[in-house]
């Protein structure tokens, strides 16, 4: 029998920094599986997000504010590298715990929530919720050192931009993410209910905005999970916090992009991108969620593309077993398309405990099965690392958890991002 080597896992916990976290998926007691080897507290105030390019020993965080001291409201962007050591001081040459800083820089607003590093790792974008700001930033390909931003969108209305959000009060952006070509950036904007979509030059370092789609009042969009399917088909699921769904949108990619050009009604036309709405689902069963809000909040897609998942906060508010991830059967034949996007793309196959309260986020590990899900659950303070069901797609064994601190109701402490390395 093969033996299973341990696995690295990093935790952005907002009271202590960045931490890191061993898994071992041959050991069965599930306390001794999962433990804390480091802690790096050099990551600013309330660590919100992390991000790595691929196989690299690059890492990036991003914090919410006082950057760079308390007199400031900006948040940070870190730059850090995977400890490796030398054959002498490990003859086995593992890497050892620990992160080591590179450099660190304003992420150009107040409250960091999201950063992602493009698929040829020389740019990162950050989003600043509470200064609504979305910058992109040049990385050097060497070191992984993140230089001054190249260009920075200005979502509050007063200063003039690219994007300016026309008076309206500020557009809070939770997330900037990279599709699989690194040409265009997602941006959802949770108070403006909008889906924008930029044009990318790397070379340049510009952002052009191609796509503004308009979703309805009180939508909330909050993060996306991008999959593509083969050379023809890829899809945006946008996950929504204020109406509790899922909305699956289609991108077709112009000439440019290997993608086929398309016609379907109701798109947003591009040269070089198009986008359809197709579905839009509930995040619980197929009825709207009653009398709760601020449910979703993260949603991703596994590598064979046959399911897909959203954590749910607080529903229902008295369960001893904890929250949820909901489950998704992808059907990707369901791609024709009438204009009123009520295609079966997603369907709903039910859901799996978490055993905590508040995932605030989860990450399906980085192999390629994604054979295990790291749930971040918020208000336990707690990691648990479940096993999936990979014909089924379901969680199913526990191997590992570990506490971090005690229950924080103000949910300002704990866990908010889960890193597979």
């Amino acid at each position: 029998m093969a033996v299973e080597t341990s696995r690295t896992i990093y935790i952005a916990l907002q009271s202590t920094g960045i931490l890191e976290l061993s898994f071992d998926p041959s050991e069965r007691d599930v306390q001794k599986a999962l433990f804390v080897t480091s802690t790096c507290s050099s990551s600013g105030k309330m660590p919100g997000w992390l991000t790595s390019h691929r196989d690299s020993d690059k890492i990036y965080s991003i914090s919410r504010l006082h950057y760079p001291d308390e007199s400031a409201e900006s948040g940070g962007l870190f730059a850090f590298r995977q400890r490796r050591p030398s054959k002498a001081s490990s003859p086995s040459g593992e890497p050892g715990p620990g992160l080591a800083p590179v450099n660190e820089r304003s992420s150009t607003g107040k409250g960091g929530v999201h950063i992602d590093v493009s698929p040829d790792g020389k740019l990162l974008a950050a989003a600043n919720i509470s200064g609504s700001t979305v910058s992109l930033f040049p990385v050097d390909e060497d070191s992984g050192a993140v230089g001054e931003p190249s260009a920075t969108i200005y979502y509050d209305g007063e200063r003039e931009g690219p994007a300016v959000n026309e008076g309206k009060g500020f557009a809070n952006p939770h997330e900037a993410r990279f599709d699989w070509t690194g040409r265009f950036l997602f941006v959802p904007l949770r108070s403006a209910d909008k889906l924008d979509v930029y044009a990318v030059d790397g070379a340049l370092g510009k952002l052009t905005k191609i796509h503004s789609v308009e979703l309805p009042p009180k939508t909330g969009p909050r993060h996306t999970a991008i999959h593509r399917f083969d050379a023809k088909t890829s899809y945006c699921y946008l996950l929504s916090e204020k109406d509790n769904t899922i909305r699956a949108f289609e991108l077709t990619y112009g000439q440019n992009d290997s993608g086929p050009s398309s016609s379907n009604a109701g798109a947003q036309q591009h040269d070089d991108l198009r986008i359809c709405l197709k579905q839009t689902i509930s995040l619980l069963e197929t009825q709207p969620v009653q009398g709760q809000r601020f449910l979703g909040a993260e949603v991703a897609a596994s590598n064979d593309g046959k399911f897909l998942y959203a954590s749910n906060r607080f529903y229902p508010v008295d369960s001893v077993d904890g929250d949820t991830l909901s489950i998704y059967r992808i059907n990707p034949g369901h791609a024709s398309s009438p204009s009123d996007g009520n295609e079966n793309h997603l369907t709903y196959i039910g859901s799996s405990k978490v055993l905590g309260h508040s995932p605030r986020m989860f990450a399906l590990s980085n192999d390629e099965t994604n054979r295990f899900v790291a749930v971040a659950n918020a208000y336990d303070q707690e990691i648990v690392v479940f096993e999936r069901d990979l014909e089924k797609g379901f969680l199913k064994d526990v191997r590992g958890r570990v506490k971090l601190g005690e229950n924080d109701s103000t949910l300002r402490n704990g866990p908010v991002c889960v890193l597979w390395k």
